[in-house]
């Protein structure tokens, strides 16, 4: 049985967090479809590590994995040695919390009602 150590685990996360802000901006930045290469890929329907990933994404969508044949004039960026995890978001946010607000001033003084009507207008 093998042992994660710590410098894996940060690895790994250094990945997520670059995959995460690539796929925003590749999301956010493109016109057309993107193909984002790299050496592995966890495929989560078998819940293994796969060689060779291609994702293609168009409209901030995974349109494609691992596709037979690329467009000829499609974008190609490619993260060389990096691990993709199709499909992963980013869902850790604060709907109740103003941008420049005291949040612990907010909390002291504000009421559950408060926040929910807040959170309400932010998910908007």
């Amino acid at each position: 049985m093998s042992v994660i150590k710590p410098m894996q685990i940060r690895s790994c996360f250094r990945h997520i967090g670059m995959f995460t802000a690539l796929a925003s901006f590749v999301a956010t930045a493109s016109a057309g479809p993107v193909a984002i290469r790299a050496a592995r890929w966890l495929d989560v329907d078998s819940g293994r590590i796969q060689s060779h990933a291609t994702l293609v994404v168009d409209g901030g969508h995974i349109a494609s994995v691992n596709p037979d044949q690329l467009p000829p004039d499609i974008e190609v960026i490619d993260l060389g040695y990096a691990i993709l995890f199709p499909g992963l978001m980013d869902m850790h946010i604060h709907l109740m919390d103003e941008p420049d607000a005291d949040w612990i001033r907010q909390r002291a003084y504000e009421t559950q009602a408060t926040w929910a009507l807040r959170a309400a207008r932010n998910a908007n």
